[in-house]
């Protein structure tokens, strides 16, 4: 029998005292709601729902994404001022999967982070969004996010050489479906392959596989969210909505901890976090370098945030190493849409004699999944824990 609840998130506000100083800060997130891949020829999912496009952003997507960034502009702007008010294309630097869905949800997150609107009355007003924020709340104030606003976006990123790279994750995943393979034994995915087919296979002769059962979940979920009339399906099935939603919520969950990234094989966990996590620090070396030394090199500054447009599968990576590696009380949850990891680093303020004698003992390195502390320790102690990133990205494959 399932036992899980719907997954709330209770937000854990982020409080520096007055002496602290955010001097950079890393940001991993996913896309907001996509239409799902799995359709046929009518544009029907898995549950028989109907949709107009196929594994784009809805337009409760695009507003998750526009809101994630209004939510750290929020916290990176105006309250830390960690940014500029307006765009310094100095200041960060953005990595996106090479699709457009990637891309698109990367230039909405700029887009609330930097408010680029040309009629400032579209600006929504931040005290109204306070409890609209993804992957809280899906209720949002506005009907639609308009085209323009992408254009416009898109064409200030650009115009204002924002600093964007393509992230490719090809290789990796050629050998991650190999090593998946490995993982069908373990008791928790029999055990939830089972127990899902006991409970909702219906009149089917034979048993739903697991990965057909996460695909099913995952239109289940995207579903429910976009608010779809999915009456006439829990009616055939004779189910009730509360239960199966929540049923699958935890199939996303075990399935991706398990499944996906099994103990059996953690060099996976290792490889992404080398692409991504490796690629945080090294800034991070560098404005802690500037912190400490000045900023002499007005040709190729160092960024102070840098923001990363990534997946389920690289932010769960990311998620279960940090839990895995730094904190082993946490237990996982699975991202969905519009989550984000922020990787935060500052230090206590000083005195500029004192600057010369700061070393990376005396920063502080911090992580967040949706608000919810992971870790925190000082970056020296951090990087003993990651000494072995160098070597086992290459050695694993």
């Amino acid at each position: 029998m399932f036992s899980i609840t719907l997954i709330i998130i209770i937000s854990k506000l982020i409080i520096f005292s007055k002496s602290d100083k955010l001097i950079f800060a890393g940001l991993h997130f996913i896309p907001g709601v996509k239409s799902p891949f799995k359709q046929d020829s009518k544009g029907n999912d898995l549950l028989g729902i109907n949709w107009s496009s196929k594994g784009e952003l809805t337009s409760s997507g695009k507003k998750m994404n526009y809101l994630l960034g209004v939510k750290n502009r929020q916290r990176y702007i105006n309250k830390y001022q960690l940014l500029s008010e307006t765009l310094d294309p100095n200041e960060l630097v953005v990595y996106h999967l090479n699709d457009y869905t990637s891309k698109q949800s990367t230039i909405l997150q700029l887009h609330g982070l930097y408010q680029f609107f040309s009629n400032k009355e579209d600006i929504l007003n931040f005290d109204k969004l306070d409890i609209k924020i993804p992957p809280i709340n899906i209720d949002f104030p506005q009907d639609s996010i308009e085209e323009k606003y992408l254009n416009e976006c898109e064409s200030a990123c650009f115009t204002n050489s924002i600093h964007f790279y393509s992230l490719d994750f090809k290789e990796c995943q050629s050998k991650f479906n190999r090593l998946r393979y490995y993982n069908n034994a373990k008791p928790s995915l029999i055990n939830l392959e089972q127990n899902f087919n006991l409970k909702y296979r219906n009149n089917s002769s034979s048993n739903l596989s697991l990965p057909l059962i996460y695909d099913i979940c995952e239109n289940a979920i995207t579903d429910y969210i976009e608010k779809k009339n999915m009456k006439n399906f829990y009616k055939i099935n004779n189910i009730t909505e509360n239960d199966f939603i929540s049923d699958c919520y935890e199939v996303l969950n075990i399935y991706s901890r398990d499944y996906l990234f099994s103990d059996y094989k953690n060099e996976i966990l290792l490889y992404y976090n080398s692409y991504i996590s490796k690629t945080i620090v090294k800034y991070m070396k560098e404005r802690i370098d500037i912190d400490i030394n000045g900023d002499n090199d007005s040709i190729n500054p160092s960024p102070k945030m840098v923001i990363i447009s990534g997946q389920n599968t690289t932010l769960s990576a990311q998620e279960l190493f940090f839990i895995k590696y730094f904190n082993e009380s946490e237990s996982f949850i699975f991202p969905i849409y519009g989550s984000q990891i922020s990787l935060e680093l500052s230090r206590k303020e000083v005195n500029e004699s004192e600057r010369k004698n700061l070393n990376y003992s005396d920063y502080t390195i911090s992580e967040y999944f949706n608000d919810r502390l992971v870790f925190s320790m000082n970056f020296s102690g951090f990087l003993e824990k990651i000494y072995f990133w160098e070597d086992y990205e290459i050695n694993a494959f």
